[in-house]
């Protein structure tokens, strides 16, 4: 196990999603025969019962053990399932609990129509699933979670605690989240670990809005390690295919990334196509040694649509280390990029990256960071209170404030390995404290002197 997805499992657990219905209960000792689940002394068998018989806000007590099930839950009530319970569910722990299946994602969550719907699950363990292809629509995605709303349906995936080890698919190798005709989606994850998850495009976590505004996505306190997205999207792609333009922020925050591996983005792929616009935050997180062709740690393209859609995307990265990532051809450490389709230019796409206290350090390959626009389209960078490297501008425009440091050494204790800051480093009480300063990838408050530190761990 890394440094980094060590430092996040000491972080103090968050409580236990606990809805206000009724417990149900579920065990390997258990029988689903004529059980409505609900009698403690008499659990269910399986998840999946126990999610069929729950009514909305109910909770799902599940048992420590392996259950190998694969789950298909259609306009299903609100319904948390909370997994580690010793067989008397007096107690419970995280990690001891194994939900898995062959050739089959375990967890099928579906919404269609009128439907308002989300699933909280918290500390389950979802390891060496994968979701083969078949001839239906959803067959390609998740591997181990598919969460899909269609026609004007709301649904949310909840997930705390969660391990996502070893799971395959063609795209999003952990998790699929698709919101499509005019449906809403969201997705919350915190405190959980995705490892060695693989997919053709998206490694650990797939999120696409066709037709649709795009998802609510909120990541936090997580990490993210050797997970790999053969195409794109080493650990994460946050897609926006939507008409319409309409604007939602998606945060990522105080995550770890490390030694994720996809063609473009190493960890992070934000991509807007077909008009669209993404407003996507990423906060007080550490990338390290992750490697793509574009952008080793973050890539952010926005490609117009065919209908002279304008597409767009404002990235806004505060308080990130980004250190050791490799590119082979532009953005070691991150890459803009807006593109156009031919025509009389109406079909512009612009994309802007404003980063402020974060480090630019030792990212291999090529410039740490790449601005690359098409005729007709922008791409701009606006930095502040930081260390960069170098940047190329491949038809871009880049906008220095105050407190830049070009080609300044951090001096972290061991560059690609431990990015804390030793005593001495011009990073230190070198920022300035923003809204999104308060607590470090640690979770220590800020500042921890005069004014906050540069990049994501306070000194």
């Amino acid at each position: 196990m890394s440094r980094f997805v060590a430092l996040l499992l000491t972080l103090s657990a968050v409580s236990v999603a606990h809805a206000g219905g009724d417990d149900l209960y579920v065990s390997t000792l258990g029988d689903d025969t004529s059980n409505d689940c609900r009698t403690i002394t008499a659990p269910c068998r399986t998840i999946g019962h126990g999610i069929a018989s729950a009514a909305d806000e109910d909770s799902v007590l599940v048992a420590a053990g392996t259950y190998e099930e694969a789950v298909v839950v259609s306009n299903p009530p609100e319904v948390a399932v909370v997994a580690g319970y010793d067989e008397t569910f007096a107690t419970r722990q995280d990690g001891v609990t194994f939900w898995q299946s062959k050739n089959t994602r375990p967890l099928t969550f579906l919404a269609d129509g009128d439907t308002d719907a989300s699933i909280t699950v918290h500390g389950v363990t979802f390891a060496r699933s994968s979701q083969k292809p078949d001839l239906t629509v959803q067959s390609d995605y998740g591997g181990a979670i598919l969460l899909r709303a269609i026609n004007s349906s709301q649904v949310g995936l909840f997930l705390r605690n969660v391990v996502m080890s070893g799971n395959k698919a063609a795209v999003g190798g952990a998790i699929a989240v698709l919101s499509e005709s005019g449906s809403s989606a969201t997705i919350d994850v915190t405190q959980s670990t995705f490892t060695r998850n693989k997919a053709e495009a998206c490694g650990a976590i797939y999120v696409d809005s066709i037709d649709a505004p795009p998802a609510n996505v909120n990541v936090s306190n997580s990490s993210f390690e050797k997970n790999k997205g053969t195409f794109q999207g080493g650990a994460m792609c946050l897609i926006v295919t939507d008409e319409t333009n309409t604007e939602t922020t998606q945060r990522l925050s105080r995550n770890v990334f490390t030694k994720n591996r996809g063609i473009t983005g190493g960890a992070v792929l934000a991509l807007v196509v077909d008009g669209g616009h993404l407003d996507l935050g990423v906060y007080n997180s550490v990338f390290v040694k992750n490697k793509s062709q574009l952008g080793g740690a973050i890539a952010a393209i926005a490609v117009p649509g065919e209908a002279a859609v304008p597409a767009g995307i404002d990235l806004v990265t505060i308080h990130n280390t980004i250190n050791a990532n490799k590119a082979s051809i532009y953005g070691a450490g991150t890459f803009v990029a807006s593109s156009r389709q031919d025509g009389d230019g109406s079909d512009d796409s612009t994309v802007v990256h404003d980063s402020t206290n974060d480090i630019y350090f030792g990212n291999k390959g090529a410039a740490e960071a790449t601005l690359f626009e098409d005729l007709g389209t922008s791409a701009t960078m606006n930095r502040q209170y930081g260390i960069f490297g170098t940047v190329e501008l491949v038809f871009g425009t880049l906008n220095d404030g105050d407190g830049v440091q070009v080609a300044a050494d951090p001096l972290f204790v061991k560059s690609g390995q431990d990015v804390n800051l030793q005593s001495g480093s011009p990073a230190i009480d070198a920022g300035t404290c923003v809204t999104e300063s308060l607590f470090d990838v640690e979770g220590d408050s800020r500042p921890n002197g005069p004014t906050c530190d540069i990049g994501a761990i306070e000194f």
